[in-house]
């Protein structure tokens, strides 16, 4: 196995003892009460716990400065959280856990971690790690996707203190606002060939927004990428490619390529939005490379399994 697949680089062994939980405030009564659960089921399983809600980056460092070693970090949130913490230990080399609180949990969905709190637990004193290889996206760090277009566009003007209120139900106004305009046209290199679309995905995870299968054949066992193109020639093309991402039928729908890739370049005459796990990142243009950071994932047994074969 070559350095750039994820590999078993613990099997299940002596359980951790010592964690530190980086909680998202954000998350509100609903994920502190997920987090507390959690807690005490690792806590019956003789480990120590230290939760600490940080809300910038700064109070994410100092969190992880002022601890004593543990033996993971725990992301407690989003996509966004993970990513942001997993840029922060990924110099220690310590282990990433995650408790998921957040919209879409594409990361824990994705190693199929599931919502159960004592699963949850089992997973994080007792799971096997695995050597994630990242990407990055103009310089920034990622695990999971980056896009422009149509979708960050969405997530651009998608409003915080409504989704933390609905979830994902937020998501219906910014997309019909976004559908009102006209789409955006980007020009996309993709390891040298050149394409047109309205929305780009670069992804290493198979999904999207949650449940929803984006790339089949994508998995964080590879050391490529998976460009998603959208090239919808109207609005009504592209409802019915976000209809069949949705029904699960992104395979052969019209208009919808999948390349596997190393690098890929999104420009366009009008700035259009990037997003980056879920989170808006600035505009286009956007430099996307395969061979980033690696990131010591916490996971199930069952995806220390599969997940190395691709699934």
């Amino acid at each position: 196995m070559t350095r750039s697949q994820a590999r078993a680089s613990e099997a299940a062994g002596a359980p951790r003892r010592r964690f530190l939980v980086v909680a998202n405030p954000t998350a509100g009564s609903k994920g502190r009460t997920i987090v507390t659960r959690v807690a005490e089921a690792m806590a019956r399983r003789g480990a120590v716990v230290e939760i600490s809600e940080t809300a910038t980056i700064a109070e994410m460092r100092q969190a992880i400065a002022r601890t004593e070693r543990v033996d993971a970090v725990v992301a407690a949130g989003g996509d966004g959280t993970i990513r942001a913490l997993a840029a922060e230990v990924e110099a220690a080399a310590t282990p990433l856990g995650i408790i998921p609180i957040g919209t879409g949990n594409v990361m824990a969905r994705e190693i199929g971690l599931g919502f159960d709190a004592d699963a949850i637990a089992a997973t994080l004193t007792s799971g096997p790690v695995l050597d994630i290889e990242g990407a990055r996206a103009n310089g920034a760090p990622f695990f999971l996707m980056a896009g422009a277009g149509f979708d960050a566009e969405i997530v651009k003007w998608l409003s915080a203190p409504l989704k933390r209120l609905v979830g994902r139900a937020a998501y219906s106004v910014p997309t019909l606002q976004v559908l009102a305009r006209p789409l955006p046209a980007l020009e996309v290199e993709v390891d040298g060939h050149k394409h047109t679309a309205a929305w780009v995905v670069v992804t290493r995870a198979r999904r999207y927004g949650g449940a929803f299968v984006i790339a089949r054949h994508a998995s964080l066992a590879r050391g490529d990428l998976i460009a998603v193109l959208f090239k919808p020639g109207s609005r009504v093309a592209l409802v019915r490619q976000m209809l069949a991402l949705a029904a699960g039928r992104i395979d052969g729908a019209a208009g919808v390529v999948h390349v596997a890739c190393e690098r890929v370049t999104v420009r366009s005459a009008a700035a259009s939005a990037v997003e980056i796990d879920g989170d808006v990142h600035g505009t286009t243009p956007l430099e996307i490379t395969a061979g980033g950071p690696h990131l010591r994932l916490i996971v199930p047994d069952a995806y220390a399994c599969t997940g190395i074969a691709g699934r």
